[in-house]
């Protein structure tokens, strides 16, 4: 359940609970107005503070992983599957929202080599058991994040449901 959602136990027991810590803090200093929050308006926020366009996209053909991230000359690209509940969706994207937001490093694509067919081989390459540092900092980030949002700030009665993030999630 996502109540249930834990940070602290997304990492290995080789893990430094520091980065659990260092995420948290990056999480509570982002200045985004939460209480107006939806996937596009955070998107366009961590565009302008990047200073890359940000494309979204939904992928029938994705089934796993549920999402990634890639880089070509214009724009940071974000795709996940349509397979997922609502829930991991938004996390999903969130996830990889805050790749971009963190700039961690990604595969780089040229505008003309992005079918599906040639990045799916990109991120198959990688070992989804094997976390990186860089995913393991974006995911605990995402929960962090969603946990965030659904609750609403500290000291409001505000809260967003999941289906009120995701005004108009494609072609942003």
């Amino acid at each position: 359940s996502v109540n249930a959602m834990n940070p602290h136990k997304i990492l290995s027991r080789n893990d430094d609970e520091t980065l659990v810590r260092r995420v948290t803090q990056s999480i509570e200093k982002i200045d985004y107005d939460f209480s107006k929050f939806t996937i596009p308006g955070f998107a366009q926020w961590i565009s302008a503070k990047r200073g890359i366009d940000i494309q979204i996209d939904r992928c029938d053909e994705l089934k796993t992983p549920p999402g990634f991230w890639f880089l070509s000359e214009d724009r940071a690209y974000i795709k996940y599957s349509s397979h997922l509940p609502p829930i991991l969706e938004a996390i999903t994207i969130l996830h990889e929202l805050l790749h971009v937001y963190f700039g961690h490093t990604t595969l780089h694509v040229s505008a003309d080599s992005i079918p599906l067919i040639e990045y799916q081989w990109g991120i198959a390459a990688r070992d989804p058991l094997q976390k990186s540092p860089e995913d393991k900092e974006a995911e605990i980030g995402a929960i962090l994040l969603y946990q965030r949002i659904r609750d609403g700030e500290p000291g409001t009665n505000h809260s967003k449901q999941v289906p009120d993030l995701f005004d108009n999630v494609v072609d942003i």
